[in-house]
């Protein structure tokens, strides 16, 4: 988990190059909480998430609940996602984060 730690201390966000690191990034620094759909700021955040789940993309395992089934306030159309830290490997945050490191 040190490497890990390492490697999101290494990050430029000034670098980044595309929403998909901006969301990732914001799932991390998140440390498996839940984060609602409004938080992400960037274009079709929905589809980015939807891209992290993909193996080309890492594959990660992105969680989404509603607000209602998380026992929150906000109607049945607010969203929440988090990422389970133990879903993290350098492999991965490297293959997303490529030129950032």
């Amino acid at each position: 988990m040190s490497t890990l730690v390492t490697l999101m201390n290494k990050l430029n966000r000034r670098r980044f190059s595309n929403n998909t690191q901006r969301v990732l990034h914001t799932l991390i620094i998140a440390k498996g909480e839940w984060v609602p759909r409004s938080t992400f700021r960037v274009a079709s955040a929905g589809s980015r998430l939807r891209d992290l789940r993909k193996d080309s993309f890492g594959g990660f395992d992105i969680q989404c609940r509603s607000a209602a089934s998380l026992g929150l306030t906000g109607g049945r159309h607010t969203f929440y996602y988090r990422l389970p830290l133990k879903d993290l490997s350098v492999n991965k945050l490297q293959s997303i984060f490529e030129g950032v490191v």
